[in-house]
This record gives C-alpha cells, sequence and structure tokens, in this order.
C-alpha cells in the first residue's frame, strides 16, 4: 500500500506512551522494569527496544504509529517503512477482513488482554512467511485519540518444541503397540501350547516337545 506521505516516529508519541501504564499491563513479568517516573530523563527508544518482544502502538485508524526494534527484527520491515504502515499489512492476508473488523471493535471498547489466551494467531512478515504468534493487548490515550498497544511474541520456538513431543509420544505409541502385538502373539502361542498339553496323555506330555 502506497502512502501519501511518509511517516515518522514521533519522540513525543513514545515518551507519552512510555510514561503510561500500557507498556505494563501486559501480564507479562518481562515488561515490569520499563516503568519509569513521569518526571525522569529517558532515552525512550533505547527504553522500547530493550524490551524483548515487539511493541506496536497502532491508531484508531489501524495506522502503525510506534515501533521497537524488535518488530523491525520479527517482521523484517525497517522503522521508517512499518511507522504508518496499516496494521494488516502484518497478518496473513486470509484474515485481514475478520482482524479488521476485531481491531474496530476493541478500539471501541478496549481492554486489557494478557498473553497466553490460546488463541491461534499468526504474524507475517515482509517476505510473506507466515509464524505462530501470541499477542498481548492494551491501550492509552494520545493527542491524536487513542492508541493500541500491542505486545508481539513469536511462537516458532515452542511450536517446534510442541511438535517434537508429540512426534516423540507417537513413536512411543507405536512402540507400545508394536510391543503389545508381540505380547499378544506370545499370549496365544503359550494358549495354544497349554491346549495342546492338555489333549495329551501323561506319557505324550513327557515326550511333549512344543508346537515346532
Amino acid at each position: 500500500m502506497t502512502r501519501k506521505q511518509p511517516f515518522r516516529q514521533e519522540p513525543a508519541l513514545a515518551r507519552r506512551w512510555a510514561r503510561s501504564d500500557a507498556t505494563t499491563s501486559f501480564g507479562d513479568a518481562r515488561h515490569a522494569d520499563i516503568t519509569v517516573q513521569p518526571d525522569q530523563d529517558l532515552d525512550v527508544t533505547a527504553l522500547l527496544d530493550a524490551v524483548p518482544d515487539a511493541l506496536l502502538g497502532v491508531d484508531r485508524a489501524g495506522v502503525i504509529r510506534l515501533v521497537n526494534h524488535q518488530t523491525e527484527l520479527l517482521f523484517g520491515y525497517d522503522r521508517d517503512d512499518l511507522v504508518g504502515l496499516p496494521i494488516e499489512a502484518l497478518v496473513p492476508e486470509s484474515v485481514r477482513a475478520v482482524h479488521k473488523v476485531h481491531r474496530e471493535r476493541y478500539v471501541a471498547a478496549p481492554f486489557t488482554r494478557t498473553m497466553g489466551t490460546d488463541l491461534e494467531l499468526r504474524g507475517r512478515r515482509r517476505d510473506d512467511t507466515q509464524f505462530p504468534v501470541d499477542i498481548a493487548l492494551s491501550h492509552t490515550d494520545s493527542d491524536d485519540g487513542p492508541l493500541v498497544i500491542a505486545a508481539v511474541r513469536d511462537l516458532t520456538d515452542q511450536v517446534v518444541e510442541r511438535l517434537a513431543e508429540l512426534e516423540r509420544f507417537q513413536r512411543l505409541t507405536v512402540e507400545r503397540e508394536l510391543k503389545m502385538i508381540e505380547l499378544k502373539t506370545e499370549i496365544g502361542y503359550l494358549k495354544k501350547e497349554i491346549e495342546d498339553l492338555t489333549k495329551l496323555g501323561p506319557a505324550e506330555r513327557d515326550n511333549f516337545d512344543g508346537l515346532g
């Protein structure tokens, strides 16, 4: 999508965001250290870039107004390319219409949503590859209106680990089932041998050499 004019990340908006409680309301202890006092001097860009998750500030129209460095790394965009981009550019094309509806509902009645909600969410990188994400949402006010704050975490490693765990479980299940088949075969063999023994007389039993 071509923008009519370039957007720049606004230091004043970033400072207002950093000094609000929006950045510590995600229910994740990893964000707690970025709380600052209103009169504290700070390098806002460095502060937001120190957060381990991708952080985005999105305005009422769904336009990205703020990002940190982790957002650049995660989605494959430069900061100047991200700021001014519609947030739907970062979600798969197949769910953009639905995402827009959900975003507008959130703006109309914002609330804090922590991570770990078991929603199946996916992000879209600049190269069009997709990856699983967890997203926490909060909100704050700016001079231009409400700003939705999103913390995005890449779940690729967790998904890969979970897949490996399921594959190990599947392998153990198959091995157990094969062992059960072997045991059932052996039990059947022994039952047959016992049945044959019961049909024999004492002398024949002494000379019985099995089914083989």
